[in-house]
């Protein structure tokens, strides 16, 4: 089955006339010249299925405590994959070429597609690619039971590993092709996947003091803390114009024609005694003073103080999907709760602040990400020898407006990064 969506660009093909008042015209241009863009399944995909399987112990430690562990492990069986088979590598003597840092190199799909009916070919099949592995360890005490019996709490730790070939948070297989940000768009490798979370903290207390046998308040604090979000490190272009600087061959860093999905090269340290450069990549800016945070540096010496703020940094080879994290974050919520019972029913009045952090000072409780978990570090500018990609890469850095800082890549959740303050009444009958 497929889905055909046609592509036409209206201004190269009609120059200098309005589409919107020359239909006749406009049709049969449309015609003669428009690419069809569909997305098709593969005759054996199968919906997504996933093993998986747990086991867990309980200890009761004492006290009215119990200790939990507990191990959860999932396998993909067939989870969807996307390809495009309207792009081929370029290859040589039969072989597939390579960029100087180890892309597969690719014939530009927009000269030279394997059909010129189709601007795109979008194939969903299935791969068993793909794990979930956790492990959480837990500590408890419930109300009534063991010392302090008008006291409860909660600790708990759990890690997360999650591994996949795409994550696929887009809603039509051509963006969740597009946008993977991968080596090789049509091999993508197997990495972190977009939910793993590496660590994450829960800890909740509550107090429950009973005045009478009709009349109880119960006061609860809630926190949890968990490592940040992963995300990658992106090429980019200021536009598509600017990937002519490599020729009409070689528009961006494996030629697949898509700037949004090229993760980039991290070259080794550099520094004026070695030119801004190593064995496969030129900073091309990087001798020229600042002049985008005036900083009085030059951008290699801003280049290479940003990558020293990133513990996962690899020098000297391509950096994978979701290698890098953002910020932990942090929550607290309060929750007052007053009841009354009457007659065999009870009625409950609630209070509950979250994000209570941020209440008590607004530097705190920001939840912060990096936006559609890709960021922009390095501007392809082609390479050395222009169309020859076994040449040097060249690539310019330009620091942050907001700043040369990790910090300044985030963006803020607007409402999670608010308090906010709710009322509540229930009836119970």
């Amino acid at each position: 089955s497929s889905v055909n969506v046609t592509n036409f660009n209206i201004s190269a093909q009609l120059p200098g006339i309005n589409p919107f008042t020359n239909w006749e015209a406009l049709r049969e241009v449309v015609k003669d010249n428009a690419r069809s863009e569909i997305a098709l399944t593969n005759k054996d995909f199968k919906m997504p299925q996933v093993f998986r399987a747990n086991i867990a112990a309980d200890y009761h430690i004492g006290y009215g405590s119990i200790g939990t562990l507990e191990l959860m492990y999932g396998k993909n069986v067939n989870e969807v994959v996307y390809k495009n088979l309207n792009m081929k590598y370029y290859e040589e003597n039969g072989e597939i070429v390579k960029t100087i840092d180890g892309r597969n190199l690719y014939v530009n799909p927009y000269y030279d597609p394997v059909s010129s009916k189709f601007a795109n070919v979008i194939e969903m099949s299935n791969t068993n690619k793909g794990y979930q592995l956790s492990i959480s360890a837990q500590l408890q005490k419930p109300f009534n039971q063991g010392i302090l019996p008008d006291m409860s709490f909660n600790l708990s730790y759990s890690t997360l590993q999650a591994k996949d070939l795409n994550s696929s948070t887009n809603s039509v297989a051509l963006s969740n092709w597009q946008y993977n940000p991968v080596v090789d768009p049509n091999e993508p490798d197997l990495v972190t996947s977009n939910f793993q979370v590496d660590h994450r903290i829960m800890a909740s207390v509550s107090y429950m003091k009973k005045w009478n046998q009709h009349l109880s308040t119960t006061i609860g604090v809630y926190y949890e803390g968990r490592s940040g979000a992963p995300f990658s490190f992106m090429y980019y272009t200021n536009s598509r114009s600017g990937y002519w600087l490599t020729g009409e061959d070689k528009k961006d860093a494996n030629n697949d024609n898509f700037w949004s999905n090229d993760v980039v090269y991290i070259p080794g340290i550099l520094s004026s005694s070695n030119g801004w450069s190593d064995d496969k990549m030129i900073l091309v800016n990087g001798a020229q003073m600042d002049t985008t945070t005036n900083s009085g540096k030059t951008y290699g010496e801003l280049f290479e103080e940003f990558l020293a703020q990133f513990d996962e940094v690899e020098r000297g080879k391509i950096s994978e999907r979701n290698q890098f994290r953002s910020a932990w974050r942090h929550n607290l919520d309060l929750k007052i709760t007053q009841a009354f019972r009457l007659y065999g029913k009870k009625l409950e009045f609630s209070l509950d602040i979250m994000n209570l952090l941020n209440l008590l000072n607004e530097d705190w409780g920001k939840n912060e990400y990096v936006l559609y978990g890709t960021s922009n570090l390095l501007q392809f500018n082609g390479y050395e020898t222009p169309g020859n990609a076994s040449t040097r890469i060249r690539a310019a850095y330009y620091p942050n407006a907001k700043g040369n800082t990790k910090e300044a890549l985030y963006q803020q959740s607007d409402l999670y990064s608010r308090w906010r303050m709710q009322f509540g009444i229930r009836f119970y009958f």
